[in-house]
């Protein structure tokens, strides 16, 4: 907890000169109970996320197989029970050829819809992140819940009429004005900041949030796997916008927030925005560090992250595709195990590591692990090489947290909402670069190899790295420059 002083001098850092300082109380977590019910509505919330998004990924795909070829649909048809049928590898009733076809366009549309919602979402989550300071955590929390809810009740919708993909669009501009679900993240990831130190412990903190939410993910993995196969796609639609419908009530009427609300009468346009990019220009913004090294650390995320924005969406297309044919049961079981290894023992060997290596240390081991599982994707001949995979990417979705932390504890707790809406920016703009190149290159590779992406993907992580050693050499050579001169 913070003293009253500390509260004060934390606050008076972050006043705006020349207006009255207004202290602000961080409203305690009360109990055991609170904290229960913000991983109860962390789980359901990313239930929602991942069940909406791998029915979207798989619908696009079957619209696109179904429709792309309407001018054919009668000779498909009179074909079908045919045992002259020219089958594709996965045994569908399609060509190899039409199948790459299809593959292609799927990844472009849900670049557009991905392109739609990001190029919206990027200044509200700016303004989000910076307000939350100011006003607490909580409505950043409710404004997502409200959104989704409407997106997937819009999507249901269009999956019931069947009607062209082009609707979805309708959707995405909803979901975009409420900030994506970033907010949500951004203000769980704060709140974790107001409650702990610059230190291991809010590295692990946050790393915590992130297992929590490959709990949710894993949940959600198989269960959408068999919702799919067993009642189409509409079903797991309306049941997304129920599951962000409860998640609203359960945080208006069920969380507490950790930071109150204070006036914010004397703070105008211009507190917001050296709130926001104050950090990126001037040092007055930053409790330990640099701006250089702040920044160093924002690009080595930015690299990461341009990888893991798209990572899974891809996955979904490259897994349907021959030589591995999967449907949407043994995507779901292969996406459970998947983030069970790299989320919750991820979280435990990281743990381990903590005790024995530096922050900086573990990070590094984090990007390898990322790289390995990129490399054997992208060379995957068999199913088997996807589980391996899987095996060697046990650290790989915690490099995220724990660089998400490594920035945090440049800051002060009254800029945690500044310094998390940076970084939730930072990721928005990842969906839109990252989705935008690696969804182009799959599309284009698909003729001679399927897995270049991967590689590709391998490669920015290994860009990230470099970065990332040299920031902590960078750091290291100034901590002995400051010894040599005491």
């Amino acid at each position: 907890m913070t003293s009253d002083s500390e509260t004060k001098a934390l606050l008076d850092n972050g006043q705006d000169p020349g207006q009255p300082a207004e202290p602000v109380q961080y409203a305690s977590l009360g109990c055991n109970q609170d904290v229960a019910i913000r991983v109860i509505v962390i789980i359901l919330f990313v239930i929602g996320l991942e069940m909406g998004g791998l029915t979207k990924n798989q619908y696009v795909y079957k619209w696109i197989e179904t429709n792309s070829n309407s001018t054919n649909t009668a000779l498909n048809a009179s074909h079908e029970n045919s045992p002259t049928t020219s089958l594709d590898p996965c045994g569908s009733n399609i060509s190899a050829g039409n199948e790459k076809t299809d593959q292609s366009e799927a990844t472009l549309w849900l670049l557009y819809f991905s392109l739609c919602e990001h190029g919206i979402s990027i200044p509200m989550i700016l303004l989000y992140g910076s307000y939350s300071d100011f006003v607490g955590r909580k409505p950043l929390m409710i404004i997502p819940c409200i959104g989704n809810c409407i997106q997937y009740a819009i999507k249901a919708f269009i999956v019931y009429k069947n009607l062209p993909l082009v609707y979805f669009f309708i959707a995405y501009v909803c979901i975009g004005l409420c900030g994506g679900h970033y907010p949500f993240y951004l203000a769980m990831m704060a709140s974790v900041a107001d409650k702990t130190d610059s230190n291991n412990t809010r590295a692990f903190g946050i790393a915590i949030v992130e297992a929590v939410i490959g709990v949710g993910v894993c949940a959600a993995q198989v269960g959408t796997g068999y919702l799919i196969k067993d009642f189409g796609y509409m079903y797991p639609m309306v049941a997304t916008s129920g599951i962000f419908g409860l998640c609203f009530f359960i945080v208006v009427f069920g969380v507490s927030d950790t930071r109150s609300p204070t006036s914010t009468k004397h703070i105008t346009l211009l507190v917001y925005l050296k709130q926001i990019f104050g950090m990126f220009l001037s040092k007055s913004h930053i409790a330990t560090g640099s701006v250089f090294t702040f920044n160093m650390t924002m690009l080595s995320f930015f690299l990461l992250y341009m990888v893991a924005t798209v990572f899974n969406t891809i996955g979904t297309l490259y897994e349907l595709r021959s030589p591995f044919c999967w449907d949407s049961r043994t995507i779901g079981w292969y996406g459970f195990g998947t983030d069970i290894v790299q989320y919750v023992f991820g979280l435990f060997v990281v743990k381990g590591l903590q005790m024995c290596l530096s922050h900086g240390a573990v990070i590094i081991l984090a990007l390898l692990s990322s790289i390995a599982t990129c490399v054997i994707t992208g060379l995957a001949t068999s199913s088997l090489m996807l589980y391996i995979s899987s095996g060697a990417g046990i650290l790989s979705v915690m490099a995220r947290p724990l660089l998400r932390a490594f920035a945090s504890n440049m800051m002060d707790k009254d800029k945690q909402g500044a310094v998390f809406g940076n970084i939730y920016v930072i990721e928005d703009v990842c969906g839109m670069l990252g989705k935008t190149l690696f969804s182009e290159i799959y599309a284009r590779t698909q003729t001679y190899m399927a897995g270049f992406v991967y590689l590709t993907m391998g490669a920015f992580y290994l860009l990230s790295l470099i970065i990332f050693i040299f920031l902590l050499c960078y750091k290291h050579g100034k901590k002995k420059n400051l010894r040599i001169q005491r």
